[in-house]
């Protein structure tokens, strides 16, 4: 994959993560984005949480939607 220059969905929550940890990035974002709403969050994983966070450290204006009975990790 890195020889086509590629990534899966797991490199892209990777990098998105890394991305994010750059305060002009964060700070853009921030500038951009009050409100977070986060649907299906009984499927987020550590990764994707991070994510959340960073994005409403600021504001901390999230909303999450979940049911516990449709986790797709539940079996772990």
């Amino acid at each position: 994959m890195k020889a086509n220059n590629a990534l899966d969905f797991d490199d892209i929550l990777l990098k998105t993560r890394d991305i994010l940890h750059l305060p002009s990035v964060l700070e853009y974002f921030h500038g951009i984005f009050q409100y977070f709403c986060v649907d299906e969050y009984q499927d987020t994983n550590t990764i994707q949480y991070e994510i959340i966070q960073l994005l409403a450290s600021q504001s901390q204006n999230l909303c999450v939607v979940g049911d516990d009975w449709q986790g797709i990790y539940s079996w772990r």
